[in-house]
């Protein structure tokens, strides 16, 4: 079977869905996990390649809680992922620049009773 190519679309539904709740943290790794599963391999791209974007966004969301992303990320993530090509090594700028101003400590009190974080 044919390897598909990684798709900045999709997974923005997908956190347009997961926003909605259509599903739930669970069904979204699931899903990105799957993706990861039927897309072309793409070893680590340098920041300047735009399809290190999608890249890091599809392994961001299939590790989803060990990263401890929640809803509150969604706009960073579709922020990151609407990168205009070309700008990818802005958009990295801007996306260390969010997860670096992120209380880890304080994001593990708030998912204490969590169970898709903490099980």
């Amino acid at each position: 079977m044919a390897k598909a190519t990684l798709d900045r679309m999709h997974l923005l539904t997908l956190l347009t869905q997961w926003k909605d709740g259509i599903i739930d943290e669970s069904q979204l790794q699931q899903r990105a996990e799957a993706l990861m599963d039927r897309s072309e391999d793409i070893e680590e791209l340098p920041h300047d390649d735009d399809r290190s974007i999608v890249r890091e966004v599809l392994l961001y969301l299939d590790t989803l809680p060990a990263l401890l992303i929640t809803k509150d990320d969604i706009d960073a993530i579709r922020e990151f992922l609407s990168t205009p090509k070309g700008e990818a090594t802005e958009g990295w700028r801007k996306w260390h620049a969010y997860w670096d101003s992120i209380d880890e400590a304080e994001r593990r009190r708030a998912l204490r009773g969590h169970p898709f974080y903490f099980s």
